[in-house]
């Protein structure tokens, strides 16, 4: 709900654990009949389709903060995405990341109710539990239950469910300097700690554990938002700025 500037262009980029000493991010053309001036990827997750594709779930927001999720299958010929469909709803109120299920199917939430900017920061004053839970598969009605609330005491943002089942959330450990942060994210003097999470659950969910990977005041990284691991290493977004690439040893991981 934070307004960017207006040369941002919204993309998706490719970046390749294995490169050596490059670093670099690589911005992936998308093929495909959709409003490109109106698209402004949020969330991302992604399942292997019973052929062996790579399909992507994203998130996009319209310039009239219209939702919907874009379904888009990697061609690793051409490296290029492929359009398959986008899906809208109606309970795709506000949503901030979701997870794929299947190849047709994942799991949405949306981070509240507001659809202003004034109405956002109410909505966080006032404390008031206003996100939801949406499954959707485009043909069943299913509900969802909470099965445990487990304190994290700071502010998780993303998550990514690893190969193991453990999950992994870019977080932000204190509010105030996260809004400072967000106030004018072109400002390089304002920055926000970053933080890694993951928690391990028992097969059951009622039990957990919870290590702390990574953890910066911000001038590495500010306001980590997701954590992706591959193998020893970690990479970290943020929510307007970089990406960090680091190494794990097993004993925080």
């Amino acid at each position: 709900m934070i307004p960017r500037g207006k040369d941002v262009k919204g993309q998706i980029f490719l970046y390749d654990f294995n490169q050596k000493g490059t670093w670099n991010v690589e911005p992936l053309r998308i093929n495909g009949k959709f409003d490109q001036d109106n698209f402004h990827p949020h969330g991302i997750s992604h399942v292997v389709t019973s052929a062996g594709t790579i399909r992507l779930f994203v998130i996009n927001h319209s310039n009239a903060f219209h939702h919907s999720v874009m379904v888009f299958d990697w061609n690793r010929k051409t490296r290029q995405l492929d359009l398959v469909r986008i899906v809208k709803d109606e309970k795709f109120i506000r949503p901030n990341d979701l997870v794929a299920v299947t190849e047709d199917a994942f799991i949405l939430t949306n981070d509240g109710s507001a659809q202003t900017v004034l109405t956002n920061v109410l909505e966080i004053l006032s404390l008031i539990p206003s996100g939801s839970v949406v499954y959707h598969d485009g043909k069943d009605y299913l509900s969802l239950f909470k099965i445990v609330d487990v304190p994290l005491m700071t502010i998780a943002d993303n998550l990514y469910m690893d190969k193991y089942g453990a999950v992994w959330t870019g977080a932000h450990p204190i509010m105030k300097e996260l809004f400072g942060h967000l106030s004018n994210c072109e400002d390089l003097n304002k920055y926000a700690p970053s933080q890694v999470l993951r928690i391990k659950f028992s097969e059951d969910f009622k039990t957990w554990e919870i290590t702390e990977p990574f953890m910066d005041d911000g001038r590495l990284i500010s306001a980590s938002s997701i954590a992706v691991p591959f193998k020893n290493q970690l990479l970290i977004g943020s929510v307007c700025r970089q990406l960090v690439h680091c190494d794990i040893t097993p004993e925080t991981s």
